[in-house]
């Protein structure tokens, strides 16, 4: 079982309000120190609550890569 406080859940929020934000800008804003933001997301990584980082959305129309289909 996981067992997160306040300042994990208040963590996870803004990253899932802003995936792009600074640890720096993080710490700031829930109000600890970077050390600190550091520290708790590597705790949940760890603990596999946070199991990794990727892109969601891509406009491929901005993309100048080949495209291939499969059917």
């Amino acid at each position: 079982m996981m067992n997160l406080d306040d300042t994990d859940r208040a963590l996870l929020a803004a990253m899932l309000e802003d995936a792009r934000i600074s640890q720096r800008a993080l710490a700031r804003k829930v109000g600890i120190a970077q050390g600190t933001v550091l520290n708790r997301i590597r705790r949940m990584e760890n603990m596999g609550l946070i199991k990794g980082y990727s892109v969601v959305s891509v406009s491929y129309t901005h993309l100048t890569l080949p495209t291939i289909l499969l059917v």
